[in-house]
């Protein structure tokens, strides 16, 4: 899905670090400039992340990773308890059907919700 995936200066060196590149490299491979703020880049054609890795098997299900996953932005830590997503049980249900992994994980308790959706798991 096309969209923005927004990250800090500190993000990028992150990234940066943990890919063993330096942080000019990563920003030219990996990072756009929106205005004042900078976003991943996604891949043409598709709208994917340039970070998220191409699909692979696994347990007989399709899965996609995450090349950064460790030490991901906080905004993909953060998803799927955005605000949005928690308004309703149809809004989870909407979030549901684009995001395969949405209902897969263990059962989370509000508590966990809240911490997750401050960046803090």
């Amino acid at each position: 899905m096309e969209g923005y995936v927004w990250v800090t200066l500190e993000e990028i060196a992150a990234i940066a670090r943990h890919l063993g590149i330096r942080v000019a490299e990563a920003q030219r491979r990996y990072v756009r400039s929106v205005g004042r703020r900078f976003s991943l880049k996604e891949v043409p054609g598709s709208n994917d992340c340039v970070l998220l890795l191409p699909e692979t098997e696994r347990d007989d299900a399709k899965s996609r990773r995450c090349r950064v996953y460790p030490i991901r932005p906080r905004q993909c830590r953060t998803w799927p308890f955005w605000p949005g997503n928690l308004h309703s049980p149809d809004s989870w249900s909407a979030a549901a059907t684009r995001c395969p992994g949405i209902n897969r994980g263990p059962l989370r308790s509000g508590e966990q919700i809240e911490e997750t959706a401050n960046g803090t798991p």
